[in-house]
């Protein structure tokens, strides 16, 4: 069971929809969390999950006077330090969301996954939740779940909700 500290842990350290020069060292800050982790729970199974693509020019435009706050470069930098924290750890296993999706392609490989150039677009969400599911087979088996609900695989822009 996923606690509300694990969803917080992978939405603040794991994701590109904060600003990449607003985390603290990456290497630092991710291996204290993970060592809190592995000392409450020294059997859990650990997923790391990188960020995402950034599609620069439509999260550009998308951007409050256009400023270009995120970058593709910056997530796959993030990224990268992401992979070689979950290397540290037993029982750790990692989820390259930003190769799975292609960010290292061109970016019409990727753009089709994001719907304002930083967040999952509906295509993006189903695609990740596909590679999640083949990272929880390979590694997980037999902790899986049945996955029976339907669940929206695209929310509101927080924009859409102010």
């Amino acid at each position: 069971m996923v606690s509300s500290f694990g969803e917080s842990l992978f939405r603040d350290l794991f994701t590109s929809s904060l600003a990449l020069t607003r985390f603290p060292p990456i290497p630092h800050h991710a291996l204290q969390i993970l060592s809190r982790i592995r000392s409450l729970h020294p059997e859990a199974t650990i997923i790391v999950f990188t960020p995402p693509p950034v599609d620069e020019d439509n999260w550009k435009r998308n951007t409050e006077g256009g400023v270009l706050n995120r970058t593709n470069a910056a997530a796959r930098q993030y990224a990268d330090k992401a992979i070689d924290v979950a290397k540290n750890f037993q029982n750790t296993h990692l989820y390259d969301v930003h190769r799975y999706l292609e960010g290292d392609a061109d970016r019409a490989n990727y753009a089709k996954y994001l719907n304002d150039g930083l967040h999952l677009s509906e295509e993006g969400n189903k695609k990740v939740f596909e590679g999640l599911m083949g990272t929880l087979e390979a590694h997980c088996k037999e902790e899986i779940w049945p996955v029976d609900e339907v669940c929206p695989f695209e929310e509101k822009v927080w924009r859409d909700m102010l």
